[in-house]
């Protein structure tokens, strides 16, 4: 993951330079190849890029960190191909997870996902 504030006021892009691969766009989806790119922030106002093949946990958002609920995790899949990988820890396993995600026809599923969580894999744009 790559994330670039925008430091000055008023100022709505940037440009940057990505490594090799393909990266998505957190806000908008859009996908960029390697090279030297002019890029637009989205909502939150940062520059915010996912590697292509990438897996990012997501929950609810919770006021403080003892409330929030690890039993229900979203994995949002951010990858044109059909396979994506991530890793996970929980606090309370103390132990990190590769996950693995394959695409099967529209679907997204994991054979890699184990434990006391609820992992749902949702691709993070259609």
């Amino acid at each position: 993951m790559l994330v670039a504030p925008i430091s000055e006021e008023g100022k709505k892009e940037r440009d940057g330079y990505l490594l090799v691969g393909e990266w998505v766009d957190y806000q908008s989806g859009k996908t960029y190849p390697a090279g030297w790119h002019h890029i637009a922030v989205g909502n939150i106002e940062a520059i915010i890029l996912v590697h292509s093949g990438s897996i990012i946990p997501h929950m609810q958002v919770a006021q403080s960190t003892k409330d929030l609920d690890r039993s229900k995790i979203e994995l949002k899949v951010y990858s044109q191909s059909a396979q994506a990988q991530g890793l996970f820890c929980l606090p309370s396993d103390n132990a990190l997870q590769t996950l693995i995600a394959v695409k099967k026809g529209k679907e997204w599923t994991s054979s890699s996902a184990k434990g006391k969580v609820q992992f749902s894999l949702i691709p993070a744009f259609k």
